[in-house]
């Protein structure tokens, strides 16, 4: 009862078992009425048809952020006279931006990232990484090497978990709900971790 209690209390946003009463039949009311008020119920077609089908809901989601996201055209001769003059590294600069990571440098930005987070799509929290540091520290700097030599980060940290947020407003529309992508460590830490000739 006690564990249970415990991960209500974390999805019913209370930071203390003293914020409410003991682990009631109201206690655990309270993490479900959380839960419902995130839950996406229905959604409202382009056609005005409200549906609570899975796969019609999924598809619209789809199309809508597809829609929304999607990069506008850009004319070529524009954008070349708006790059124009721009101000440029110098060499000692660029050599700067382009020197090989150190421990010192990312332990530096370990230890800067925030507490009390929600943990990444991995299950570890910047707590976890700061916690451990002295174990791991090095093997994640092998890791962030790789990544510079090759250009490219895992595949894990080259992809997203959305999360639908609701807002205020008709829920039925998919405009009243926030996206929010949930990042692993390497994405979120603080380092820059891009390869010499890749694009940020």
């Amino acid at each position: 009862m006690q564990e249970r209690a415990k991960g209500a209390l974390v999805r019913a946003r209370f930071t203390k078992l003293q914020d409410i009463d003991a682990p009631t039949a109201f206690f655990f009311s309270l993490e479900k009425s959380v839960v419902k008020r995130k839950q996406m119920l229905c959604l409202r077609l382009p056609e005005g048809k409200v549906t609570t089908e899975p796969s019609e809901m999924r598809k619209h989601a789809v199309d809508f952020y597809t829609d929304l996201f999607k990069a506008d055209e850009c004319d070529v001769d524009s954008a070349a006279e708006l790059l124009q003059g721009l101000p440029q590294l110098s060499s000692e600069e660029q050599n700067t931006l382009s020197s090989e990571l150190t421990f010192d440098e990312l332990t530096a930005a370990v230890s800067q990232m925030a507490s009390g987070k929600a943990p990444a799509i991995d299950g570890l929290s910047s707590d976890f990484f700061k916690h451990f540091w002295s174990l791991m520290g090095q093997d994640i700097l092998d890791v962030f090497k790789e990544c510079f030599e090759g250009g490219m980060l895992p595949a894990s940290s080259r992809r997203a978990v959305l999360s639908l947020l609701p807002k205020k407003g008709d829920l039925t529309s998919l405009k009243n709900w926030r996206p929010v992508a949930l990042l692993c460590f390497w994405c979120w830490g603080g380092v820059p971790v891009v390869g010499k000739d890749s694009v940020p």
